[in-house]
Order: C-alpha cells, then structure tokens, then sequence
C-alpha cells in the first residue's frame, strides 16, 4: 500500500506518542463482528458484516483458484520493423482529415491518393498545431484540450508514444507520430512498429487460445536479460502478477493457421536486439485473479 501523507502521520506519530521504528502499523481487512459475542450487547452493523463477507468471498475465491502451468515450444520466424503500419488509417481518415485541414476540393480526390494531399496540409500548418489536429481527430475522447496541446508541443521533442503513462493510448500516438514524421519529413522522432511472425505450441491442452497475455509469456523465453520488457514487467511474465498491461502492449495478435501468429506492438517494447534466441522454450504461468471491485 503506498499513500504516503507525511505531514498527516508526522502529526499523528506526535499526538500519539509514537517514536520512528518503535511501533507496528496492520491495515485492517475486516471488522470483528462484536454483534456475534453476547456480552457485547452491540446491534448488528449492516455495513460492516457486507464488508466481511465480501472479504471471506474473495479470499475463498483465491484459495479455491488454482493456476496452471504450460510449456510452450515457440520459433520465430521473422522479426520486421515498420516504420509505418499499414492499415493505421483509412481512405476515409484521410478525407476527414484533409477538411480538418482546410484542404479545398478533398472530396474530388476520387482516383487520386488523398494520403499524398495530407502530407502537404499538413506540412503547412506549424508542428504543434498539425500535432494537435491529429491528435484530436484520434484521441480527444481520452484526452482534453489541454492534454492535447502539452502532447502536441511534446511530440516534436520526445518520443510520446513509448513515454506516455498510459499504455493504451501508444498505439494511436505511435500512428499520429509516424503519421507526422512522414509529413515534416523527420522533424518528429524516429518511432518504429515491430511485426514479429511466430510458431508456438503448447505442450498440453492444444487447443488452448492464444491471447495478448499468453503470447508475451511464451515470447519472453526468448529475451535476453536487458530488455525493457523483461525488466519492467518480470513479474507478470512469471505470472506472479496480474498482467493487465499485456492488452495495450500488444496491439494485434492475428492466428495465421497451423499455429502460426502475426504480433505487433511498439519497437520499444519488442525488437529484434531483445531476443538472444529464436527458438527456445518457456514455462507460461497463469496469472492470479486480479481483486474484485465494487
């Protein structure tokens, strides 16, 4: 549990007597039911007893669940480095795109590549506010206006879509930024897409999906100890931890038949210089269930 609130606990610590590393703190995961003890004469506390009991209900659902442990044989077979990812946007984006930059006579462009068009228009527009244009098209439903225009001037100095606290918006910030890159033709950092072609089998249970989750566990026999995603998440690849972030990491894994898979995901979290092997082995835990919330 981390709330720190120093001046909070250095008040309390004073008013109770307290001295530095002379006394116990316990966090407190149920309230005794003194309604139960007769001598007690205490009513019954409705709020209390639900607390319990939903505590009792996700402690018996931990203990109950056991885990499972699967060894996947996995190949890669090619690992290809994009600099742009097709299919990031669509004939239809470009349009839009191109009235969102007062771009004259875009819907005549019928047997002509709009993408083409883009580029110039937004070439003519300064970097932050191209920037800020696309990003609004793309993430204004997970970002206000001031959030979108801090990224905007950010995006020409750093690479934001591997800096960005929140996993899930990488991927699109990675197309707006190679999307740019193309446009102002390098003046936006160098970030790159990474497609990795896979073969993996488990050794049981062969008919087991494959998601997001399991892909990265069974890749991650692979890697070398200095990548970034073995150092940041080592935990969750040995399943001791909920994987959560697995789901935005990845941004496609497509079953190509035959046990074969198509991954893509940002260079900055799998490249070819973090593998030290293209065949190998690994014991794929399953994580524990993540806590229950109200």
């Amino acid at each position: 549990m981390d709330l720190p609130n120093d001046q909070a606990a250095k008040a309390f610590m004073k008013e109770n007597g307290l001295e530095k590393g002379k006394y116990l703190c316990v966090i407190r995961t149920r309230f005794t039911p003194y309604w139960k003890i007769p001598s007690r004469s205490q009513a019954f506390n409705e709020k209390q007893d639900a607390g319990n009991q939903a505590i009792k209900a996700y402690l018996t659902r931990i203990l109950h669940h056991k885990r499972t442990t699967m060894k996947y044989t996995t190949k890669i077979s090619q690992i290809t480095s994009l600099d742009e990812l097709p299919g990031a946007w669509t004939r239809e984006d470009y349009l839009e795109l191109l009235k969102r930059f007062d771009f004259p006579d875009g819907d005549t462009l019928k047997n002509e590549d709009p993408k083409e068009y883009l580029y110039m228009a937004i070439a003519d527009r300064e970097p932050a506010e191209a920037a800020a244009i696309l990003l609004d098209y793309r993430l204004s439903e997970f970002l206000n206006e001031g959030q979108i225009s801090q990224i905007a001037y950010d995006m020409q100095l750093d690479k934001i879509s591997e800096e960005y606290p929140e996993i899930s918006l990488h991927h699109q910030l990675a197309n707006i930024n190679q999307l740019l890159y193309k446009a102002f033709n390098g003046k936006f950092p160098h970030v790159k897409t990474s497609v990795i072609a896979f073969e993996t089998t488990p050794e049981t249970n062969l008919d087991t999906l494959l998601t997001k989750e399991l892909a990265l566990k069974a890749l991650a026999g692979g890697l070398s100890d200095r990548s970034l995603m073995k150092r940041l998440f080592e935990d969750h690849l040995a399943g001791q931890a909920v994987f959560e972030e697995a789901e935005a990491i990845v941004w496609e894994l497509k079953p190509l038949g035959n046990a074969r898979y198509q991954l893509t995901t940002s260079e900055y979290w799998l490249s070819d210089a973090d593998f030290d092997q293209l065949e190998f082995e690994s014991d794929v835990v399953e994580s524990p269930l993540p806590a229950e919330t109200e």
